[in-house]
């Protein structure tokens, strides 16, 4: 059975190793990074570890990336292949997992294989930046599978295992932080272990999940990744998690329509989306809670939803998006456990049992061929963008990206009407402001271009690249105090930036001392 879910999830996102990179992440993340590029060296172990570039403490996903540089340098099919590989390894071990704390085959691999093959997972096995989803899904599931070898038989050995692979997942991404209380309510249910040895066992858990999101929060808020509540008002936050709960389920049941980026719109509370999420959540926990002792599965789903979906609600927004596809890449596992849990087994009920077999292989096989073809949309960033456009409204991001693409292929009379068209429905997004300065100066119109970096810099102030930009066009300009002042910014955000220190020892010379 193991075998089959790897090759079906092989078969459906094989598609991703004709991709290219895309210029969203990927260029800083790997194939511009020049500490990714030295593969697995002292200095770059040593950065991987004690760097908060990138706004988060992630060493084990940066060594991935590392060893995948080193093994294939920036060749973008293998790197995409990884992500596959990952993605494989984090159904496989969920399956195991879960057939061996609940005890039935077809109900874990009904969880697993809809995990695995639908199109909300695209995204994250896709986007080569976004590593962090399977590589940090894998030890997820391994650290499940370490959590029911110690309940089968605790020992010291099996919990530091449990430990260990826990730490090593949150290393990766830290939105595993809510974890241990995904493992209490396994406690609950299959396990019927819930007591006060039970919640004892997850202390340390807990001051490791603790611990991460203490180091995610100061390296967020360090690097001016958060958005402050002028910019996005908690009744718009607020608002826009309700929506969030209701549109993951539409996804998750009806996946059309999906996009790189959906642009927060600041849909404040009461408002009919958000009115529609608090009404699920209200019927969906009510029905679960009264349900809890006949089937408990669906509490336990249920909870497991809501649980790993807290931490990416945006009530503490980072971005610009109001929601994403690879933040469900672990909640919707509960959704599957709850929706999946009630099949019936094989050689039960035999007068359902075709049609529950068919009815699950057709829904899974068109899951299969929707994610395959949306693999196709994140081929290079002309399409992917294009494509967003064209399932959303007023998508502010997507132009803006859509128009830096356009800038790096020379095309600037369309890079500009896109970009500002972008600011016109987004002032706020920095990268917009800064990629319409970059084509300001590629058409030789500096004084405007240091405004657009200037209201770049406005918003993120300590933006490596904006400053540097900004550096650059003041020096063509001939004002080289100035133009110091910010390359010396870019170095002192961002050590690693050969442009910056480049362009400060090419002005030193014409410096007033």
């Amino acid at each position: 059975m193991t075998g089959l879910l790897v090759a079906a999830i092989f078969a459906t996102f094989w598609p991703v190793s004709r991709n290219d990179f895309i210029n969203y992440d990927d260029n800083v993340i790997i194939y511009l990074n020049p500490h990714v590029l030295q593969g697995l060296t002292a200095s770059s172990l040593r950065w991987a570890v004690t760097s908060l570039d990138g706004w988060n403490w992630i060493p084990v996903t940066r060594i991935a990336h590392m060893l995948n540089a080193h093994l294939f340098g920036v060749r973008p099919g293998p790197h995409h292949l990884t992500s596959v590989f990952y993605h494989a390894a984090a159904a496989a071990l969920l399956f195991l997992a879960l057939r061996r704390m609940a005890g039935r085959l077809w109900a874990a691999l009904a969880v697993s294989a809809l995990f695995a093959l639908h199109p909300l997972r695209v995204e994250s096995v896709a986007w080569a930046a976004e590593l962090k989803d399977p590589l940090s899904g894998s030890l997820f599931s391994l650290t499940l599978l370490a959590y029911a070898a110690y309940v089968a038989r605790p020992a010291a050995v099996r919990y530091l295992l449990l430990l260990g692979s826990f730490a090593l997942g949150l290393m990766a991404k830290p939105t595993l932080v809510p974890l241990p209380v995904v493992l209490l309510l396994l406690d609950y249910w299959p396990l019927g272990r819930l007591d006060r040895r039970a919640v004892a066992e997850k202390t340390p858990l807990l001051l490791l999940s603790g611990a991460a999101g203490m180091v995610t929060y100061l390296a967020q808020s360090g690097g001016h990744a958060m958005s402050s509540l002028a910019v996005i008002p908690l009744r718009a936050r607020f608002g826009n998690a309700l929506s969030a709960v209701a549109f993951y389920l539409r996804d998750f049941f009806w996946p059309r329509n999906l996009a790189v980026i959906y642009p927060h719109r600041g849909e404040n509370f009461p408002g009919w989306p958000a009115l529609a999420g608090a009404a699920l959540l209200l019927l969906f926990t009510w029905f679960a809670l009264r349900h809890r002792h006949r089937r408990p599965w669906l509490a336990v789903g249920w909870f497991w939803y809501l649980g790993f979906l807290v931490p990416v609600l945006g009530l503490i927004q980072v971005g610009v998006q109001s929601r994403a596809d690879r933040y469900t890449y672990l909640p919707l596992i509960g959704i599957a456990v709850a929706l999946c849990w009630g099949i019936p087994e094989p050689g039960t009920r035999p007068r359902w049992r075709s049609l529950t077999a068919i009815a699950a292989a057709v829904a899974l096989l068109a899951l299969a061929v929707v994610s395959r073809r949306t693999c196709g949309f994140w081929q290079d960033d002309e399409t992917l963008f294009g494509h967003a456009l064209d399932v959303t409204r007023d998508n502010g991001p997507a132009l803006a990206h859509l128009g830096a693409d356009r800038s790096s292929d020379g095309r600037l009379d369309e890079a500009a009407v896109l970009l500002r068209r972008s600011i016109a429905i987004l002032p706020g997004y920095a990268f917009a402001h800064n990629a319409l300065g970059n084509v300001l100066s590629l058409e030789g119109r500096d004084d405007e271009a240091i405004q657009s970096f200037r209201n770049a810099l406005r918003l993120e102030p300590g933006w490596a690249d904006a400053h540097n930009n900004l550096g650059a066009a003041l020096a063509a300009l001939g004002r080289f105090d100035e133009a110091a002042l910010h390359f010396t910014a870019a170095l002192a955000a961002r050590s690693d930036m050969p442009e910056a220190a480049d362009n400060l020892r090419k002005i030193a010379p014409l410096l007033r001392h």
